[in-house]
């Protein structure tokens, strides 16, 4: 079965438990221009989270990602500016391969854009990727780590 951003977002919702308490909730996609895909309450803390999958081998599209969805950034921009937290989520899948989160706050995302341009997408092994971005992994439970959006 091919990797699905709904697919990513179900797991989160599993591994939600690695940060309790917390109120997590997954926005339906039902035909609506939703700002974002999920809202988490954690440790006094309001968090909207946006997903994306990212099945390329060598590079993630940055710019492909928002194509036609630049609400969603206005909306993350608007939670960070309200004193929210903002993440990004893209999930980085290679079946057999590799399987991680690669997370970022609104504002690094803007960073990596302009980095990169005029290019539209930057390469997987790129430093400031590997570097600078934050990488979530699965735990032994299978269950992403996500006390590191905290």
């Amino acid at each position: 079965m091919p990797r699905t951003e709904r697919t990513f977002c179900s797991e989160l919702k599993r591994s939600s438990s690695t940060i309790q308490p917390c109120l997590w909730w997954k926005i339906p996609d039902a035909g609506f221009r939703n700002y974002f895909d999920i809202v988490c309450c954690a440790k006094r803390q309001f968090i909207a989270i946006e997903a994306k999958i990212s099945k390329s081998k060598t590079s993630i599209p940055l710019i492909e990602l928002f194509r036609n969805r630049e609400h969603e950034l206005q909306a993350l921009k608007k939670v960070r500016a309200s004193g929210g937290k903002t993440w990004i989520l893209i999930n980085i899948f290679n079946p057999h391969k590799w399987n991680y989160i690669l997370a970022m706050d609104i504002a690094q995302y803007e960073l990596l854009v302009s980095y990169i341009s005029p290019k539209k997408s930057i390469k997987l092994d790129d430093h400031m990727l590997t570097s600078e971005i934050l990488h979530i992994y699965k735990n032994k439970e299978g269950l992403w780590d996500l006390t590191k959006l905290i």
